[in-house]
Protein backbone atom coordinates (compact mmCIF):
# COMPACT_ATOMS: atom_id res chain seq x y z
CA UNK A 1 0.00 0.00 0.00
CA UNK A 2 1.19 3.44 -0.43
CA UNK A 3 -0.10 6.38 0.96
CA UNK A 4 -0.95 9.80 -1.17
CA UNK A 5 -2.27 13.27 -0.52
CA UNK A 6 -4.99 14.27 -2.46
CA UNK A 7 -7.54 17.42 -2.35
CA UNK A 8 -10.39 15.71 -3.98
CA UNK A 9 -11.66 12.22 -3.09
CA UNK A 10 -15.30 12.72 -3.97
CA UNK A 11 -15.77 15.94 -4.77
CA UNK A 12 -13.62 18.74 -2.96
CA UNK A 13 -11.84 18.69 0.43
CA UNK A 14 -13.15 19.94 3.15
CA UNK A 15 -11.35 23.68 3.48
CA UNK A 16 -9.49 22.72 0.50
CA UNK A 17 -7.32 21.14 3.01
CA UNK A 18 -5.41 17.67 1.91
CA UNK A 19 -6.93 14.49 2.91
CA UNK A 20 -4.66 11.52 3.37
CA UNK A 21 -6.03 8.10 2.62
CA UNK A 22 -5.11 4.41 1.34
CA UNK A 23 -4.59 3.84 -1.82
CA UNK A 24 -4.49 0.19 -2.61
CA UNK A 25 -3.31 -1.46 -5.73
CA UNK A 26 -4.03 -4.68 -7.00
CA UNK A 27 -3.04 -6.88 -10.62
CA UNK A 28 -5.30 -9.67 -10.88
CA UNK A 29 -4.66 -12.47 -13.05
CA UNK A 30 -7.50 -14.21 -14.91
CA UNK A 31 -5.88 -17.02 -16.59
CA UNK A 32 -7.75 -19.80 -14.21
CA UNK A 33 -10.68 -18.21 -14.41
CA UNK A 34 -13.62 -20.25 -16.12
CA UNK A 35 -16.51 -19.79 -14.77
CA UNK A 36 -19.14 -16.76 -13.57
CA UNK A 37 -19.09 -17.79 -10.21
CA UNK A 38 -14.99 -18.62 -10.12
CA UNK A 39 -14.53 -14.95 -11.22
CA UNK A 40 -17.04 -13.25 -8.32
CA UNK A 41 -15.46 -15.56 -5.74
CA UNK A 42 -11.79 -14.29 -6.55
CA UNK A 43 -13.12 -10.95 -6.73
CA UNK A 44 -14.49 -10.87 -3.60
CA UNK A 45 -11.09 -12.92 -1.94
CA UNK A 46 -8.74 -10.61 -3.63
CA UNK A 47 -10.82 -7.16 -3.11
CA UNK A 48 -12.24 -8.57 0.31
CA UNK A 49 -15.63 -7.90 -0.44
CA UNK A 50 -18.29 -8.32 2.80
CA UNK A 51 -20.24 -11.53 3.33
CA UNK A 52 -23.15 -10.44 1.69
CA UNK A 53 -21.60 -9.55 -2.29
CA UNK A 54 -23.96 -10.78 -4.29
CA UNK A 55 -21.80 -12.77 -7.14
CA UNK A 56 -23.26 -10.78 -10.03
CA UNK A 57 -22.93 -7.70 -11.84
CA UNK A 58 -25.35 -5.36 -9.91
CA UNK A 59 -23.95 -6.66 -7.01
CA UNK A 60 -20.19 -5.39 -8.12
CA UNK A 61 -21.10 -2.20 -8.95
CA UNK A 62 -22.87 -1.41 -5.87
CA UNK A 63 -19.40 -2.39 -4.07
CA UNK A 64 -17.42 -0.93 -6.45
CA UNK A 65 -19.07 2.41 -5.71
CA UNK A 66 -19.56 1.96 -1.89
CA UNK A 67 -16.86 3.72 0.57
CA UNK A 68 -13.39 2.09 0.43
CA UNK A 69 -10.16 2.82 -0.46
CA UNK A 70 -8.90 3.65 -3.70
CA UNK A 71 -8.67 1.26 -5.43
CA UNK A 72 -6.26 0.97 -8.59
CA UNK A 73 -7.16 -2.56 -10.15
CA UNK A 74 -5.22 -3.98 -13.49
CA UNK A 75 -6.37 -7.39 -14.78
CA UNK A 76 -4.39 -9.61 -16.91
CA UNK A 77 -4.92 -12.38 -18.66
CA UNK A 78 -8.28 -10.93 -19.92
CA UNK A 79 -8.41 -12.14 -23.68
CA UNK A 80 -8.48 -16.06 -22.01
CA UNK A 81 -11.09 -14.94 -19.50
CA UNK A 82 -13.14 -13.89 -22.38
CA UNK A 83 -13.13 -16.50 -23.95
CA UNK A 84 -13.65 -19.23 -21.02
CA UNK A 85 -16.90 -16.29 -19.84
CA UNK A 86 -18.14 -15.56 -23.30
CA UNK A 87 -16.90 -12.21 -25.04
CA UNK A 88 -20.73 -10.82 -24.11
CA UNK A 89 -20.29 -11.27 -20.29
CA UNK A 90 -16.83 -10.31 -19.95
CA UNK A 91 -17.46 -6.77 -22.17
CA UNK A 92 -20.32 -6.65 -19.48
CA UNK A 93 -17.82 -6.82 -16.33
CA UNK A 94 -15.17 -4.30 -17.88
CA UNK A 95 -18.17 -2.00 -18.46
CA UNK A 96 -18.97 -2.55 -14.59
CA UNK A 97 -16.09 -1.10 -13.65
CA UNK A 98 -15.85 1.30 -16.36
CA UNK A 99 -19.55 2.75 -15.21
CA UNK A 100 -17.80 2.48 -11.26
CA UNK A 101 -15.13 4.49 -12.15
CA UNK A 102 -17.10 7.08 -14.17
CA UNK A 103 -19.33 7.49 -10.77
CA UNK A 104 -16.93 7.46 -8.02
CA UNK A 105 -13.45 8.65 -7.75
CA UNK A 106 -12.18 5.55 -5.87
CA UNK A 107 -12.13 3.19 -8.64
CA UNK A 108 -9.09 2.77 -11.51
CA UNK A 109 -9.25 0.23 -13.63
CA UNK A 110 -6.87 -1.44 -16.47
CA UNK A 111 -7.44 -4.54 -18.14
CA UNK A 112 -4.18 -6.00 -19.76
Amino acid sequence: MRRRKVSEIRGLAENSAEKEFQADSFTIDLIGIETKAGLHKLLASVLKFPEYYGNNLDALFDILCDEHPFWDITFTSCQKAAENLGSEYFESFKQTFTDAAEETSLVKVQFL
